[in-house]
């Protein structure tokens, strides 16, 4: 699956949404567990600046491409034989292939969102 990080990006439906609200269930990738992981935001975010997962496909010179996909709008939920329900990531949701110089790929990594908190 490559590697796949959780930063903030910017989702023009999210935006249009005034999302990310409070309670707004989201889909994150663990830190420490590596495994995605369904959450609630604490409190309301600004318009259309909301989390996004994004998986590094290729680096080839000094250039990287990627995916990325929404983590609010990227998801659906499912519910198993016995009641519960689960937030799935939707494949189908991830972007085309993009591309970024690696020295912007490797800001991004390091950048620790500071700001942008929901």
């Amino acid at each position: 699956m490559g590697t796949i990080i959780t930063r903030i990006g910017f989702c023009e439906v999210c935006f249009k949404e005034k999302r990310a609200k409070t309670n707004q269930k989201l889909l994150l990738l663990g830190s420490s567990s590596n495994a995605l992981k369904a959450v609630l935001a604490i409190r309301n975010g600004r318009a259309g600046f909301v989390p996004h997962l994004y998986r590094l496909r290729k680096v080839q010179e000094d250039k990287v491409f990627y995916q990325r996909v929404c983590c609010i709008c990227g998801h659906y939920q499912e519910e198993t034989e016995d009641g519960k329900k689960w937030l799935c990531l939707d494949e189908s949701q991830w972007s085309t292939w993009k591309k970024t110089t690696l020295s912007n790929w490797n800001a991004l990594v390091l950048f620790k969102d500071t700001g942008f908190e929901i």
